[in-house]
């Protein structure tokens, strides 16, 4: 009888011939070597076909899978369905994975029971395979408490870096087909049954294409991603937030309305405070939910600059008063030495 590989790495791909033979490498050149590699082909009509039958050849824990075209969610829970590790890999075929990647996650769930998921940091390439100086995402939380308070507002996981336990994706029935934004869903489900953790360590090369699906499905990716957001913050707070709310919470950029300005930078405070009642947080946590709090707050303090200067004011001592540490940001700085002199100036005309 064959023993099962520990870790099954699910890929789907769809017309990545130009940079599928680099993203299988970079699985065949992990350092761990106890994994099954399940390729699922999404009906691609390029030479993605041919280039995956010669790595089946040449590999024995390469499976090859072909479907019509489904897209990802289908093609993902059709490689669920074959896997057979303790662990569950996710990987994308134009992204790259690091040589330790998979050893470095194996080691940290084997040590942590308690975690269900993990995670690792990213950086991005271009199409050529460029790096473009710059993590995704800006801000990556890296314990279980701080988390699941960022998926409040967006997916904080570069979910291609994912490691999940194959007992955590049995209970919650793979992922729901929801346009460029079933990892989001498939993370939240998971924070409600088992604790997720990020490793501060960079192990992904994440490229940046026009190929990527976000790019054609942007809009339907946006509606999808405040009905996630809204589901959370409602039994948060245990009350309804309309969608125009939640959307602003992550798109203030939108508005320059005074009064929505404050009934968002209200929202994310009256988020933080219900946030720290209901659950009970380490020191490190807090302070990772008081940073991307204070962050939050900070683009409203901005935007509120350009309306008036005594409500920016307000804000900026308020959101300095849950994370301190704000003051010490470069670009807040500007910001503070910019409302004081506009402050000055106000003061003098009034003199």
């Amino acid at each position: 009888m064959v023993n099962s590989p520990l870790v099954s790495v699910i890929m789907p791909v769809y017309n990545y011939e130009k940079y599928v033979e680099e993203a299988i490498e970079s699985i065949l050149d992990q350092t761990f070597r106890d994994f099954e590699f399940i390729i699922i082909n999404d009906g691609s009509t390029d030479g993605t076909a041919t280039i995956l039958a010669r790595y089946q050849q040449m590999d024995s824990r390469i499976q090859v899978y072909r479907q019509e075209h489904q897209g990802i969610a289908a093609a993902r829970n059709k490689g669920y369905s074959f896997a057979k590790g303790k662990y569950v890999a996710e990987m994308d075929a134009d992204d790259v994975s690091f040589p330790s990647r998979l050893a470095t996650e194996v080691e940290y769930l084997e040590k942590h029971p308690e975690i269900g998921v993990v995670g690792t940091l990213a950086k991005w390439i271009d199409r050529n395979g460029a790096y473009l100086n710059y993590y995704y995402p800006m801000f990556t939380p890296t314990l279980p408490g701080a988390i699941r308070w960022c998926f409040m507002f967006e997916n904080c996981l570069v979910h291609v870096s994912v490691m999940i336990r194959y007992e955590i994706l049995a209970q919650l029935g793979f992922c729901r087909e929801l346009q460029s934004t079933e990892d989001y869903d498939l993370l939240v489900r998971a924070s409600s049954i088992t604790k997720i953790a990020t490793l501060p360590y960079v192990l992904m090369y994440c490229r940046l294409h026009d190929m990527n699906s976000t790019k054609f499905y942007f809009q339907q990716m946006r509606q999808n991603t405040v009905k996630i957001m809204q589901s959370q913050i409602n039994q948060l707070l245990g009350s309804y937030v309309c969608e125009e709310k939640v959307y602003l919470l992550v798109h203030i950029g939108d508005t320059l309305s005074l009064e929505k300005l404050e009934q968002t930078f209200n929202l994310i405070i009256q988020l933080y405070r219900t946030y720290l009642k209901r659950y009970t947080l380490g020191r490190k946590e807090a302070r990772e939910v008081a940073q991307d709090a204070s962050r939050r707050l900070y683009p409203i303090v901005r935007v509120a600059s350009n309306i008036s200067l005594h409500k920016s004011l307000f804000f900026f001592i308020q959101a300095v008063r849950i994370n301190p540490q704000l003051l010490s940001m470069r670009i807040v700085i500007k910001a503070v030495r910019k409302l004081l002199k506009g402050s000055l100036i106000f003061f003098q005309r009034l003199v």
